[in-house]
């Protein structure tokens, strides 16, 4: 038998990303839900560190121009929940934690993939979502296109967190093709 694993979706996280002097100067940025925010060590991290990561190990041409479109705070009081989304307009989006709390649930994709469900052990061929638990100075980037959701913060405190999305500056599609435009 011959398996191919085809498709495949990642989450990229990266643990300790400030300092933790860097970390208490950034924990009390956010104080409203959706408010832009501007945090200069985050965004260098981000663009210097993560994103020449993740590009290189997934394959993306590192000449690309890595572009913030915009970076926000969420805080999601006691008793609220944020609803099933994804990240329209951007190639990837990213969380940054700055309390625990609620878990961040990313689901599959496949519109198919809750038709018939198997009597079968967990594994990531299996899972229709995966439970990514808040970590204060933790971050994840994704495909802005992966569905998520929070559930309902049971906590007694704010859940907070960084979010932002990526677009990359330069050539997509094939030269030569229909599809090659200059973004």
């Amino acid at each position: 038998m011959k398996h191919t694993e085809v498709f495949p979706t990642n989450l990229f996280q990266w643990k300790d990303i400030l300092t933790p002097q860097e970390f208490e100067s950034v924990r009390n940025v956010v104080q409203f839900d959706k408010a832009d925010v501007d945090i200069p060590l985050l965004k260098r991290f981000i663009t210097n560190t993560a994103m020449p990561e993740l590009m290189m190990t997934v394959g993306i041409d590192a000449n690309y121009t890595i572009e913030i479109t915009e970076m926000w705070g969420n805080v999601l009081q006691p008793g609220d929940d944020h609803q099933y989304h994804s990240h329209p307009n951007n190639v990837f989006s990213g969380i940054f934690y700055l309390t625990e709390g609620t878990p961040t649930i990313f689901c599959d994709p496949r519109p198919a993939s809750n038709v018939l469900r198997l009597i079968n052990p967990y594994n990531l061929n299996t899972a229709t979502k995966v439970i990514l638990y808040a970590v204060p100075n933790q971050m994840v980037i994704f495909d802005s296109w992966l569905p998520h959701y929070v559930g309902v913060n049971r906590e007694q405190s704010a859940r907070k967190t960084i979010s932002f999305n990526i677009i990359f500056r330069g050539e997509y599609g094939h030269k030569g093709s229909k599809a090659n435009v200059v973004i």
